[in-house]
């Protein structure tokens, strides 16, 4: 009987270790910049956790209002404070026709990474509009 018990409690703490067993994790922030005016962003920084949801996400504060960021740097820095750091990132351009002109905007997408035993340490501090559509 004791012999039954010491394989139960091994196989169970073996099991535990195994579940909290670090990962990466990743999540997107992405900013519009306007031509006329590079580095500053036009906008709301949009984070993407890969949750389900189609509508855009924005991180938010405590009480629920949407945070503006003056830079992708700005962003980076206070994703950092939450233990992300960038893992790669790019650039692409949006051509916006307006009145019979175009009004070019550079899109510029970070690729963050933070290392994670849970999902639940994936936003673990942060306040997004639409947290509430993630599903892991």
């Amino acid at each position: 009987m004791k012999r039954l018990f010491t394989i139960i409690v091994a196989l169970a703490i073996s099991g535990i270790c195994y579940a909290s067993e670090p990962y990466t994790a990743y999540c997107t922030i992405r900013g519009e910049e306007s031509m006329s005016n590079p580095g500053n962003i036009v906008g709301n920084v949009e984070i993407d956790y890969g949750q389900t949801s189609r509508r855009k996400s924005y991180l938010t504060d405590s009480t629920g209002k949407r945070i503006e960021f003056e830079s992708m740097v700005a962003a980076m820095n206070y994703m950092a404070g939450y233990g992300w750091s960038l893992h790669d990132s790019y650039t692409t351009v949006k051509r916006m026709p307006i009145d019979n002109r175009q009004l070019d905007r550079i899109v510029v997408v970070w690729i963050l990474k933070k290392e994670v035993t849970s999902s639940a340490e994936i936003t673990e501090g942060l306040a997004s509009s639409s947290l509430d559509y993630l599903s892991y």
